[in-house]
């Protein structure tokens, strides 16, 4: 209706490195299955419409991720609205892996000792080691419509061997208050109840951690108090 399939498939035209995929509105995590699906590269980044990139964003993350043999590297990011400032994990800058990777584990949900987020939930201030993720991804249920993004860096993490996490910046993102994720939910308690389903699920995982159960509890009682006192 507004011309952005036909300027899609303009580019697709252009640049075959661009595929353009046409489905059924079925949720983000549908969406990022079907990409993630056709994807044949050896590391998958994400962007949201709305936001924008440094030019060599991705140049970076590939160096590094290449350098370190990593299956994960993780950047700050910008946060662009009335002002602009930088967010950076909770979690120290370095290379993760053996121990490493069970403490980074034990501070993905959140750093209970910082009280603060842990490592950012946001795909898209990452670069995913393709073969993990097309493992990982399917096994998402698609009717998750909250928290999409921190449930799918937890499942990655957990088959994880080595990660990075810059200090540096290449990636903004626009805040919008009027975007879903502010939008006012009828269904937000029963979405968090999904996703506490799907947490438990992971208990029983092999690196799923006493820790990680603990953060991931605290994680949905805090979205739960926020829903009681905002969405009733």
């Amino acid at each position: 209706i507004d011309g952005s399939s036909y300027i899609l498939e303009e580019y697709e035209n252009k640049d075959k490195r661009i595929q353009v995929i046409h489905k059924k509105n079925g949720g983000s995590i549908s969406a990022r299955k079907a990409g993630i699906d056709r994807a044949n590269s050896e590391y998958i980044g994400f962007v949201d419409g709305d936001d924008w990139i440094d030019f060599n964003f991705y140049e970076r993350l590939f160096y590094v991720a290449k350098k370190n043999d990593a299956d994960l590297v993780s950047s700050s990011y910008w946060q662009e609205g009335a002002y602009s400032n930088i967010s950076r994990d909770a979690v120290n800058a370095g290379v993760y892996e053996n121990a490493g990777m069970d403490d980074l584990r034990d501070h993905a949900i959140l750093d209970i000792d910082k009280h603060d987020k842990g490592l950012s939930g946001s795909l898209c201030t990452k670069l995913f080691g393709a073969s993990i993720l097309k493992t990982v991804m399917p096994k998402i249920p698609s009717d998750i419509k909250i928290s999409e993004d921190k449930i799918t860096v937890l499942s990655f993490l957990l088959e994880c061997n080595r990660a990075v996490i810059l200090d540096e910046a290449y990636y903004h993102y626009r805040i919008n208050q009027e975007s879903m994720f502010h939008a006012d939910d009828p269904d937000y308690l029963l979405n968090y109840h999904t996703v506490y389903k799907y947490f438990r699920s992971l208990y029983s995982h092999r690196n799923f951690t006493d820790k990680m159960r603990t953060q991931a509890e605290l994680y949905i009682v805090q979205f739960l108090i926020k829903g009681i006192n905002t969405q009733l």
